[in-house]
């Protein structure tokens, strides 16, 4: 059995989300680094990220099942959004010499583009 590099994340969340969709898809994955990382949560991005592993034979399966999943985004439920502040995180640095990556999170209700277009029809009326 050979394993292949499927994907490469440096976000946690996507890279769970990742994993998830293919073992819904009955795609054997192997998560490295998840173990690690959980260890040291600050040291992501020196240990190279995550990596989705799969097997040589479910390679192109395991593309599809990607693909297929980023072409038809599903727009139910509410999304989470994080984003990277760099000036505190410069700021920890200079003042506690501390190296910490300083991120805000928040859910936002997903606009889907089709109920869009309708209200932007609706309202030119």
């Amino acid at each position: 059995m050979v394993l292949r590099l499927l994907a490469h994340y440096y976000d946690r969340n996507e890279a769970l989300i990742v994993s998830a969709l293919l073992d819904s898809a009955g795609v054997t994955n192997f998560f490295e680094h998840h173990a690690q990382v959980t260890i040291q949560p600050f040291s992501e991005i020196a240990l190279g990220g995550y990596r989705i592993m799969v097997c040589h034979e479910e390679l192109f399966l395991a593309l599809n099942v990607i693909e297929d999943a980023r072409r038809n985004r599903s727009f139910e439920g509410e999304r989470l959004v994080q984003r990277a502040h760099i000036i505190p995180s410069l700021i920890l640095l200079f003042l506690f010499g501390l190296v910490l990556p300083f991120r805000t999170s928040r859910w936002v209700e997903p606009v889907d583009p089709r109920e869009e277009a309708v209200r932007k029809l609706q309202s030119e009326r």
